[in-house]
């Protein structure tokens, strides 16, 4: 028994590994839109047509430990509450319709929470301001597409393609169906119709549309037209099959032909009554499944000989695009929807097949991002993925639609359904191949040609004809004029052969006339592209002295901005010249102000008189205490912040030591420790350093005897603590005028201590007068 040949495993996509170029691939878009709110404290905000903003609702709606944040999500469109359905079919679909025109596929779904106008966006009403983008998009596609066949001329076959029937057939099939047409309702009758038609559509292609409708229930595919007249039938599973272009579908659905926006409606309309929808407390009329709505429009090159619109009688020519309308059933809480049995299971696989389109958006986001481990997407999880494969692997085009309510409530679900769709626009998605047929010449081109031909050359294409063979009835063996007549039809069928060409003359004009058509097609077609190679060249030109001019514009500019630079710089700099020059003046200000503050204190408040200093002198001598302390010249100027430290040397400088006349000890009558040694010689008397202080502003007197003042003396007109701390010896000159005008000249001596704190005290002992008097004058 021969052993069974294990398969081999395919590999990995290479194109995949490879990064795209940005004209190979689309990206998701992504358009949101807000629902009308009428309450007071909205969860979201539009801020501008590209942008949406959170706001934080009150405390009772949200999570707990959530963050507090306020979030800007971006997306191609922002539709406000004040644009309506109109606005958002020009945004959304219209591009969509021009692929589907053009032979390229398009996925167009909704998305969000449960009660946020999914369905409304969708289907809407019949009114004109309320049609939804389902309706208006049938009404646009069969005012744009031209050419269409009759019904039953394609039809679908297996695999997901479609085959040509004969007139014949196709016309005994018509009638067949006239028995089961469908009657079209008042309401859909008297709805509004969008009159907006669009160009692009190849008028050499004949075609015909076709619709389906399937919903996922439970993750389970069912047709929505099966047996469309028993209506209380149950519905058949389905399973998901891929064709031989790897395009997934839905096995077995059923493709209705229709010729009017009218009649796809009706159809649309007999599968809505079997979706399953069902009341909930959010949401009135919820939808308890996904339902996808797929247009179909199935194209064929144009047959040359037929009189009537016909395709050319090859399959393999047909062109199949669609367009896929997906309304997905919103994501629900439990919680607050409180569903129970048949309702929470159904939530449960609303949610389960949404977890999974984002599984899968996040996979392939990685995967991008990626190049050497690539996951695998697990679109098999849910019939919903499944079924966008073939969209998500770069057949076609893919555009979402997010619906959210600004309402508090549903704060938390729609942060989370914003930051999918915001991310879900990264993914990348490969362009579609060009499908349709470019080498063909156009079919009016073809007709107009023909018709001028024929008009301008008169081809003979009368053929002779057969004459009829005489009767041949020989009445005896001397009938001789039987025998003639049999001779002369010879004759002439000899002739007649000899004239014929065996129709190599019919098939030689039908090839002559095909080169010549398609040689004034090429010529033609030659001169257009030389007519826009020429507008081409003008443009270019044109773009050309508009760059030389922005150049030079862009260079003056340049020069420009560069005197404005150094004219910035150079006034910054002046600018910080004249600060620097306030502050220098400020500076000198305030310098005098403090010495106007010194002249000030020293006029105020003047030096103590000698007559005071003696009289405190004597009083220390005499063991008695002063009548009044002794007045000590202030400091000539002083801040705020030094005046704890000039009291400090103002203490050591000029503090006084209560001793007795008889030389006592330092301690205090009340045998406390003394502070200041009276006896105490800092050193020896020869080596004696004397800080000599003297008036601020000295009247010169003219004493003939002088006070004798040694070389090493240290003079000033205020004593620091430093000055003391280097001094063994004080000496203090006072001036002061009597009564009679005299000027008498007194010195202070007092022998410089150390004190207990560390500082310094002046002992004074001796008082030395030079007095001035008036020679007349007697006392």
């Amino acid at each position: 028994m021969a052993t069974r040949k294990r398969g081999i495993t395919p590999a990995r996509d290479q194109v995949r590994r490879k990064k795209l170029s940005l004209d190979e691939t689309d990206n998701i878009e992504v358009f949101c839109r807000l629902c009308p709110y009428s309450g007071s404290t909205p969860s979201l905000i539009a801020i501008d047509d590209a942008s949406v903003q959170t706001v934080l609702p009150p405390a009772q709606y949200r999570r707990e430990n959530a963050p507090q944040v306020e979030k800007v999500f971006g997306f191609g469109h922002v539709f406000s509450e004040a644009d309506g359905q109109e606005v958002v079919f020009e945004k959304t679909s219209r591009d969509l319709i021009l692929n589907l025109l053009r032979g390229q596929n398009s996925l167009l779904f909704t998305y969000g929470v449960t009660g946020s106008g999914k369905t409304y966006t969708m289907t809407g009403k019949p009114t004109e301001s309320d049609t939804g983008l389902l309706p208006r998009t049938l009404d646009v596609i069969f005012n744009s597409i031209n050419n269409r066949v009759d019904k039953c001329v394609f039809y679908p076959a297996a695999l997901n393609t479609f085959e040509i029937r004969s007139t014949l057939d196709a016309h005994m099939k018509r009638h067949q169906m006239a028995v089961d047409r469908l009657s079209t309702s008042r309401e859909i009758t008297d709805r509004y119709y969008e009159a907006i038609k669009l160009s692009g559509y190849n008028d050499d292609m004949v075609c015909s549309v076709f619709v389906s409708y399937v919903e996922i229930y439970n993750n389970y595919c069912y047709d929505l037209l099966e047996d469309a007249k028993n209506a209380s039938r149950v519905l058949t599973k389905r399973e998901l099959r891929q064709d031989r272009q790897q395009q997934v579908y839905v096995d077995g659905a059923k493709d209705v032909e229709v010729s009017s926006s009218e009649e796809a409606l009706e159809v649309f309309c007999l599968g809505e009554e079997r979706r399953r929808v069902s009341s909930t407390i959010l949401n009135k009329d919820s939808s308890r499944s996904h339902s996808v709505f797929t247009i179909k429009l199935v194209m064929a090159p144009r047959a040359r000989d037929a009189k009537n619109v016909y395709p050319e009688m090859d399959s393999t020519q047909i062109v199949v695009s669609q367009l896929c309308l997906v309304d997905l059933a919103g994501s629900e809480r439990a919680k607050r929807t409180q569903n129970v049995g048949e309702r929470l299971a159904e939530a449960n696989s609303i949610n389960q097949s949404l977890m999974t389109l984002r599984q899968c958006i996040d996979v392939l986001r990685r995967n991008q991002k990626s190049n050497s481990n690539i996951e695998q997407v697990p679109y098999r999880q849910s019939k919903l993925t499944h079924l966008f494969r073939t969209y998500l692997e770069g057949n076609g085009k893919i555009r979402m639609v997010i619906c959210v309510n600004p309402k508090p409530e549903d704060y938390d679900e729609n942060l989370s359904a914003l930051a999918f769709a915001e991310e879900s626009q990264t993914i990348e998605v490969k362009k579609q191949v060009e499908r349709m047929p470019t080498d063909r010449i156009p079919h009016s081109f073809f007709t107009q040609w023909n018709s001028e031909l024929d008009g301008a050359v008169q081809i003979d294409v009368d053929r002779a004809e057969t004459p009829c063979p005489p009767t041949f009835c020989l009445r005896d063996y001397n009938d001789n004029d039987t025998v003639e007549s049999l001779r002369i039809y010879a004759r002439k069928l000899s002739v007649l052969q000899d004239s014929s060409d065996d129709g190599a003359s019919s098939s030689l004009l039908s090839l002559v006339r095909q080169y010549m058509l398609e040689a004034d097609y090429q010529r033609i077609e030659i001169a257009r592209l030389k007519d826009t190679l020429s507008d081409k060249d003008e443009e270019i030109e044109k773009l050309r002295g508009f760059c030389r001019r922005y150049k030079r514009d862009c260079a003056s500019m340049k020069e420009r901005i560069a005197k404005y630079e150094q004219g910035e710089q150079e006034n910054q700099m002046a600018m910080e010249k004249l600060v620097e020059q306030k502050m220098e003046d400020r500076k000198i200000i305030q310098s005098q102000k403090k010495a106007m503050r010194n002249v000030r204190e020293l006029i105020d408040n003047p030096s103590p008189s000698v007559a005071s200093l003696r009289s405190r002198f004597d009083q220390e001598n005499m063991g008695l205490q002063p009548s009044a302390p002794m007045q000590t010249p202030p400091p000539p100027y002083q801040t705020p912040g030094r005046a704890p430290v000039y009291r400090k040397r103002l203490e050591a400088a000029v503090s006084t030591t209560a001793v007795n006349g008889s030389g006592s000890s330092s301690n205090g009558a009340n045998g406390q420790q003394g502070y200041v040694n009276p006896k105490y010689q800092r050193r020896s008397k020869s080596a004696s350093r004397l800080l000599d202080h003297q008036p601020v502003h000295r009247v010169p007197t003219g004493t003939v005897l002088q006070s004798r003042t040694p070389g090493n003396a240290i003079k000033t007109t205020k004593p620091e603590l430093h000055q003391l701390n280097k001094s063994g010896e004080y000496r203090l000159t006072h001036q002061e005028v009597d009564q009679e005008g005299n000027i008498s000249t007194n010195i202070v001596k007092g022998d410089v201590i150390p004190t207990v704190s560390g500082g310094t005290a002046v002992f004074f002992h001796d008082i030395e007068k030079l007095t001035h008097e008036s020679p007349g004058v007697r006392k």
